[in-house]
């Protein structure tokens, strides 16, 4: 009975964590794309001149 108590609150915070590492990584995701974006702008700007 006791050890039932103890796993949801350790099942909560693997959900937690996991959310965590998915948003952090969506971040990541979202910060590569945008910083790739600006890099073929400057690159197409340079190939301009």
């Amino acid at each position: 009975m006791f050890h039932k108590t103890t796993t949801p609150s350790k099942f909560a915070l693997k959900i937690k964590t996991m959310l965590f590492t998915k948003r952090y990584f969506q971040i990541c995701s979202f910060c590569f794309v945008f910083f790739s974006l600006i890099v073929n702008d400057i690159l197409s700007y340079i190939t301009m001149d």
